[in-house]
């Protein structure tokens, strides 16, 4: 009986919201919402203000982290660039209210932060620009903790080569191009009328049907919890934020420099990086990844310290710069900040109370996930994890059952709503669709690069692609598919467990033969750079790459617009092909290149990689892409490769580089030599050789470090023991990781003065190898032979063995 009498309770109740969509939806019919006036909600005097900037909803958009040659810190093009970022002649002021009152929006204020430490690192030392930068590293590092960025990346993010690995997670953001649009409006209206009904109307009724309708055909359909797989980067789940209050201001703290301020900056990141396990693949052991925000903050630091240094910025702090640029486009801050002045040095007055969500709760939880990864419960205590747009979750069970008599009220609100949807939507010029209901495939790839192309139209400044200098770019996606196993994905075949979890190396397989082939894309993102050519450059004699010494292979444009998704692609699922790009005939110590082609700015290019004749053998072609670029500042890294390769070691993946060790013969003395190549930018490299040396429990008199030199012509290899750096940053950093004691050997590599072009001497050292320069570092080349020798001469030389 009681449960009869709920069953009545819950059909009228569903009886009078049918009722309540007839009379919303004939209200809305008879076009009476059409006579409102705008009203606002605020008057824009004093405080009286909305906490963000009033936009029309807009679709989110999909953004490809890249590096780029368009946003750089030095050189003529860099101020014009960054200050394409800020509209209206770089005003940072938007006019909104019935008054045309002023204020800055948080996203413009950030970029223009940009802006001025881009200027700042370019060599500005004085007074007023460290004031700037301070002020800067305060705000954004206030804006990245208050709206954190839970978006999971590749966990060697900080480490990778950024002039070869060029693309990193791909966000789902919100459209900034809208709010450039309400900022450019010169002042927006609040709400009118109309959306005060719809937010009566479709918010209670429309919000409360679709409930009913997703836990209706939910447990209808008895549908199961399975993981979908996306191309959009998954976002870490530690439940929902809850907001607390912040005040943001200066503080004596996180300065630019001073003796605390490189441990406080490092303590804004947890010890291990920011690293968190994620099993988001249904992998047999949970997988390394960066959390976005964590990224953020280390990058400030980047920046911090690279100023605070007077260092020239290499690639990491270009990175860092480009990356905080396209975060703070994805997040897109509408948060409106009072105009103090239109004078003087702040006109801004962005401190004060500010409602953010609990960034404390993302440490913790990160905290929690390091735990949980050192005691190897691989299961998560049972947490399951779906996606939903995009966006990973934790799983619910919808474990009650619905009365039968709901099912037919539920269908008849779901009738009428669907009416009122239908009606909203024609009626309106914009839409909001729901994050959770995102088919990543159907939005639209945002460019990045802010007004590039109203310069260029109106002719005010060339941004196109013919002042950049070529830049080259590997494969995100490089697939074989096999004709013999149609069905078979090639996924996660190659991987590395390490004691910091499972990693998918960059050195992905491609394969050509009679029946296997291989599906390559590449994502063409800088700006102006539409014009590509592919090429294939083979080593030196190998018979496991080429074993029958020669291949004929041919090189088709396939149809894939999007980027492809590696689990689902096999033999059948393969994408169609187009056109024949190149046809090509290999052989060992080769370099080949199709012709030049159209590639458009933010495009996927894919290609299939195949025989010339599918009827009949057209050879094997087996190897393993390389995506170090060897290039004449990494000569050093280049030699170790060779000694290793001489003395038949293999370098491995330790926590302080790559690193191999093997007792040497010397004289009549046995001597254990241990090669290290770090992982971390040359300026940076000091750390891990000291950690390595203190390891070894050698000093720094055993220490021998290979470096290029500028100093000595090209095939050149000079020793050298102490004196000071000489300029050379990596020295410099391994002279004071070792408390500024510079009595260790080098071993010197001459890479000559710059007279290939007229190349400052930062973008020098990263020109590529020369061949000729490459086989003389090669472990067969007299440049081996020569770096042997010296050491051989250093050990017989000194007291201690190394």
């Amino acid at each position: 009986m009681g449960r009869l009498h709920a069953q009545h309770i819950l059909t009228g109740s569903l009886g009078s919201l049918f009722i309540l969509n007839l009379m919303i939806w004939s209200y809305f019919l008879i076009g009476e919402w059409r006579k409102a006036e705008p009203t606002s909600e605020f008057t824009y005097v004093g405080d009286d203000y909305p906490i963000y900037l009033p936009v029309r909803p807009a679709a989110p958009v999909v953004q490809v982290m890249e590096e780029t040659a368009h946003y750089p810190i030095y050189g003529n093009e860099a101020r014009n660039n960054w200050a394409l970022s800020l509209r209206n002649n770089f005003s940072l002021y938007t006019l909104v209210g019935p008054e045309h009152r002023a204020f800055t929006v948080a996203m413009e204020h950030q970029l223009h932060c940009l802006r001025l430490m881009r200027a700042a690192l370019n060599g500005a030392y004085d007074e007023q620009t460290q004031g700037h930068f301070t002020h800067c590293l305060h705000y954004i590092r206030h804006m990245v903790l208050c709206n954190p960025n839970l978006t999971l990346e590749p966990a060697d993010v900080m480490e990778r080569d950024f002039e070869v690995e060029r693309t990193g997670a791909t966000h789902v953001c919100r459209d900034w191009r809208a709010v450039y649009g309400a900022m450019d409006d010169g002042w927006t209206t609040w709400m009118d009328k109309r959306y005060l009904k719809i937010d009566l109307t479709v918010l209670l009724v429309s919000l409360i049907a679709l409930y009913a309708a997703g836990s209706g055909i939910w447990h209808i359909l008895e549908q199961k919890n399975e993981r979908l797989r996306s191309p959009v980067s998954p976002t870490w789940d530690v439940g929902k934020l809850p907001q607390v209050a912040m005040y943001s201001e200066e503080s004596v703290r996180y300065i630019l420099n001073s003796s605390d301020a490189a441990v406080e900056w490092a303590l804004l990141v947890p010890p291990n990086g920011g690293i968190v396990h994620v099993d988001v693949d249904g992998g047999a052991s949970p997988e390394p990844f960066m959390v976005s925000v964590f990224h953020q903050l280390r990058c400030l630091d980047v920046l911090r310290s690279t100023y605070a240094a007077r260092d020239r910025a290499g690639p990491l702090a270009r990175h860092c710069m480009n990356y905080i640029r396209q975060t703070v486009l994805c997040r897109a801050d509408t948060k409106l900040e009072k105009v103090i002045s239109f004078t003087g040095e702040h006109r801004v007055e962005p401190w004060g109370p500010m409602v953010c969500q609990d960034w404390r709760r993302i440490y913790q939880a990160q905290r929690d996930n390091q735990r949980v990864e050192s005691k190897s419960k691989a299961s998560h205590e049972g947490v399951e994890l779906k996606e939903t747009g995009g966006h990973y979750e934790t799983a619910k069970e919808h474990s009650q059952r619905m009365p039968r008599l709901y099912y037919w009220a539920f269908l008849g609100v779901l009738t009428c709503s669907a009416l009122n949807i239908v009606y909203l939507v024609a009626t309106f010029q914009y839409k909001s669709p729901a994050w959770s209901s995102l088919n990543v495939d159907k939005l639209e790839f945002a460019s990045s690069y802010i007004a590039f192309e109203e310069a260029h139209k109106s002719g005010r400044y060339n941004v196109n692609g013919s002042n950049v200098p070529p830049s080259m770019l590997f494969p995100s996606v490089l697939a074989p598919i096999n004709q013999s196993e149609p069905e078979r994905y090639y996924v996660g075949a190659h991987r590395v467990l390490s004691l910091d979890g499972t990693f998918y190396p960059s050195d992905r397989r491609l394969v050509v033969s009679l029946k296997e082939s291989t599906i390559a894309q590449f994502y063409a993102g800088d700006y102006g750079m539409e014009r590509c050519t592919i090429k294939m450059m083979l080593p030196e004699s190998n018979s496991q790459i080429l074993p029958s010494g020669s291949a004929s292979i041919q090189v088709w444009r396939v149809k894939a617009q999007r980027k492809l998704d590696i689990h689902k692609l096999n033999w059948k699922t393969r994408p169609q092909r187009e056109s024949m790009v190149a046809s090509w005939e290999l052989h060992n110590n080769q370099t080949v290149e199709s012709a030049e082609f159209v590639c458009p700015s933010g495009s996927y290019q894919t290609f299939e990689l195949a025989c010339t004749d599918n009827t009949k053998d057209c050879g094997i072609v087996d190897l393993r892409q390389e995506t170090r670029v060897k290039t004449l500042g990494s000569v050093g890294h280049v030699l170790i490769d060779s000694l290793a390769e001489r003395l038949g070691v293999r370098l491995s993946n330790e926590r302080h580089g790559f690193i191999a060790q093997r007792d040497v013969l010397v004289g009549e003395n046995s001597v254990k030599v241990t090669l290290l190549r770090t992982k971390t930018f040359m300026n940076i490299s000091g750390p891990p050789v000291a950690a390595v040396l203190r390891i070894a429990g050698c000093s720094p008199a055993s220490l021998l470090v290979i470096h290029d030199s500028l100093d000595h012509r090209p095939f050149v290899i000079a020793p050298k023991f102490g004196g000071s750096a000489n300029g050379h940053n990596g020295v410099r950093s391994v002279i004071a990781a070792l408390g500024n004691n510079s009595d260790f050997h080098r071993l010197r590599v001459g890479i000559g003065k710059n007279d290939r072009n007229s190349q400052d001497a930062a973008d020098y050292v990263l020109s590529k190898l020369s061949n000729e320069e490459r086989i003389f570092l090669s472990r067969r080349g007299k440049g081996v032979d020569l770096a042997w020798t010296s050491i051989e001469k250093i050990i017989e030389s000194s007291s201690e063995a190394r």
